[in-house]
């Protein structure tokens, strides 16, 4: 049973990163927003422009917490190490 549920999920997994490559190769390979006039963008340019912001805000979250996360790690070692070289 547990078998089926990993290929299950692997499955789902594989399933998700696929659908976002496709969506991020589709929505960076979209150039229209180049020749509309500076000051007027279309609707497909202001969802366009949208749903990339979302993923870029996204990648700065994960990259914010991981960073902050190897900070703390980090902090931690050096307290550590304090730590023991006083005792």
């Amino acid at each position: 049973m547990y078998v089926s549920w990993l290929i299950v999920s692997t499955g789902v997994w594989l399933a998700g990163i696929g659908a976002i490559r496709y969506t991020l190769k589709a929505l960076l390979s979209y150039h229209a927003w180049i020749y509309e006039p500076r000051n007027k963008p279309s609707l497909l340019t202001k969802i366009w422009m949208v749903v990339i912001l979302h993923f870029i805000s996204d990648c700065i979250c994960i990259h914010d917490n991981l960073s902050a996360n190897v900070n703390r790690l980090s902090c931690d070692i050096i307290l550590n190490s304090l730590c023991d070289k006083s005792n």
